[in-house]
């Protein structure tokens, strides 16, 4: 396979994202280069250095006041593309505040498990992981049985590359002090790599190392399944969000003989204290309730239920 025409790789970007590499993408087809786009933005009276320019196409910081956005509405023009295609591609604005890492500017793993430590993992930065990647998809399934217990996980992702070179994910776990590290399977186009964990804090992390290296704007699925310890009874099923993800999807799937009595949808606020109850969803004759997010933003999404005792 070759690599597509600039046109093609444009297209995708704008399909897909992520915006820095449709704005990259579309500087290039404007034929002004970063030098000539800011001058062209200066005589419109739109004054954006070519420093904040190159940072946009970089990845390492987006546009968010009102001149920034209408300086990429003008790019938008410059490029012929059409109106708020580059734009759409920012979605919400990003939170702000000491939940956030302040040399990645992305959410805190602690704060996406809701862990109470700071995570200590000298050979890891967690801030930086998985910033190459945006995650389309995150489908999660989880099965109990008769017993009343978290028997399998079976998650299915889809990503696309955010830049050339990736080949790995990093996923993140809370353990409980003295409690049994999770196992993980790989399924479908992928394998299990490294696995660290920091008794301190309860963060575990695994590698999911994907079957090729990816190229910028492609997208890449895998399917793995996560093993929790025996006779393990969370109650719960939650997912936190570090970035926005394009559809969540939370699934629980109980044993028809013995189902809960309630079951609801929660979500926490980033850098929130409490729970929101979004609504109950008692589960159907098969057994099963789900959460269905779209362009889920930073937060952490969940699932619980309650027995009878």
């Amino acid at each position: 396979m070759g690599t597509p025409p600039p046109d093609a790789a444009l297209h995708q970007a704008l399909s897909t994202g992520p915006f820095h590499l449709a704005f990259r993408l579309a500087i290039r087809r404007s034929g002004l280069g970063i030098e000539g786009v800011s001058r062209r933005l200066h005589a419109i009276g739109l004054p954006v250095s070519t420093s904040s320019l190159s940072y946009w196409q970089r990845g390492n910081r987006r546009p968010e006041r009102e001149e920034s956005l209408n300086a990429v509405r003008a790019v938008e023009e410059l490029a012929g593309l059409p109106a708020d295609s580059l734009l759409a591609l920012l979605g919400p604005r990003r939170p702000r505040g000491r939940w956030l890492d302040r040399t990645h500017g992305r959410p805190l793993v602690e704060q996406s498990l809701e862990l109470t430590s700071p995570v200590r993992l000298p050979d890891l930065d967690t801030g930086r992981a998985n910033a190459q990647l945006r995650q389309l998809k995150h489908d999660w399934l989880c099965l109990v049985d008769a017993d009343r217990c978290e028997v399998e996980h079976r998650v299915r992702q889809v990503f696309v590359a955010l830049e050339d070179g990736v080949d790995r994910f990093l996923a993140f776990q809370a353990v409980p002090p003295g409690g049994a590290r999770p196992a993980y399977r790989p399924v479908s186009d992928c394998r299990i790599g490294r696995q660290t964990h920091d008794p301190e804090s309860g963060l575990f992390a695994v590698e999911i190392v994907f079957d090729h290296v990816l190229r910028a704007g492609e997208t890449y699925a895998i399917e793995t399944v996560q093993l929790p310890p025996p006779g393990q009874r969370d109650g719960y099923l939650q997912y936190g969000c570090r970035a926005e993800i394009r559809e969540l999807l939370l699934r629980v799937r109980f044993d028809p003989a013995e189902l809960p009595v309630r079951c609801h949808r929660y979500r926490t606020r980033l850098g929130g204290r409490t729970r929101d109850l979004l609504a109950d969803v008692p589960p159907g004759p098969s057994g099963s309730a789900h959460h269905a997010v779209l362009d889920a933003e930073p937060g952490i999404y969940g699932l619980a239920w309650e027995w009878d005792g």
